[in-house]
């Protein structure tokens, strides 16, 4: 084929290829016209690229905004979770002096009734709930 003839195929739109030509000029041209260098152009196609980046930039906004408030939610849900923890660890630490306290008591019952041959009663005995209020008053 000669060069004239090849270059009358790719103009001319009623041939096949002619039409992929064209079709691949006006993707091009449209893909060129919403780029960022399009937003200076006057007219329509610069109207439509900035609104297109216009688009874009509030769909970014939008996307930070949400990641900030999924942050947010995270270090609120952080927050609560440690002093839950705390809250635990405390009465954990108040359950465990109270284990100590039962036997310490119940060593002491034992000298006692060994010193006094049973013959008394023994001691009167806090519960948990009074020896936790014995022992810590303001908590």
């Amino acid at each position: 084929m000669e060069p004239a003839t090849i270059l009358e195929t790719f103009v001319d739109p009623k041939s096949p290829a002619g039409f992929i030509s064209y079709l691949l000029l006006f993707v091009v041209a449209i893909s060129g016209a919403l780029s960022n260098a399009a937003a200076k152009y006057a007219g329509l196609l610069g109207g439509a690229a900035r609104a297109l980046q216009r688009h874009k930039e509030r769909a970014r906004e939008a996307d930070e905004q949400s990641n900030a408030r999924r942050i947010a939610r995270l270090e609120e849900n952080y927050s609560r979770v440690e002093s839950e923890l705390d809250s635990l660890r405390e009465k954990d630490r108040r359950s465990h002096d109270y284990s100590l306290y039962v036997a310490e008591y119940w060593r002491a019952l034992e000298f006692w009734a060994i010193e006094e041959g049973i013959k008394l009663k023994p001691p009167p005995m806090l519960t948990y709930p009074e020896w936790e209020r014995k022992q810590y008053p303001a908590g």
